[in-house]
């Protein structure tokens, strides 16, 4: 298994590496070519200006345009047209259309096997077994 470093580019420079883009680009394409997926990943958000960081753990079940993803608290349904959001603590849902935005992975949650190639820096950081 590799472990990869991914995290927004302030500047489009050396932050590329070949190996690194090597393992990217077969994760997105074997992603690509299921059926039906199902992922767990941590979610981070860090504000360096006041020097807070929270990690938050989600789940992410795809099937063709249809998708449901947990995370905070939250569950997110959509058949591809209708987004049903669903807030435990308010015990609320709220139905919408889904907007079809290119970068916006609530939108489209198969992106986020794909938003290395878009305003990221990526390394290698190491390999073991």
């Amino acid at each position: 298994m590799a472990l990869l470093f991914v995290a927004p580019a302030m500047a489009q420079d050396d932050a590329h590496d070949p190996n690194a883009k090597k393992i990217l680009d077969k994760v997105q394409k074997t992603t690509q070519s299921y059926q039906t997926l199902r992922a767990s990943f941590d979610w981070t958000l860090e504000n360096k200006a006041e020097k807070t960081k929270d990690t938050k753990n989600g789940f992410m079940f795809l099937k063709g345009g249809k998708y449901k993803l947990i995370l905070a608290g939250t569950e997110m349904f959509s058949d591809g047209t209708t987004l049903w959001t669903y807030s435990k603590d308010a015990n609320e849902i709220t139905i919408s259309e889904v907007v079809e935005d290119e970068d916006n992975i609530i939108s489209n949650p198969t992106k986020i096997f794909d938003l290395y190639q878009k305003g990221f820096k990526y390394a290698l950081k190491g390999e073991e077994q």
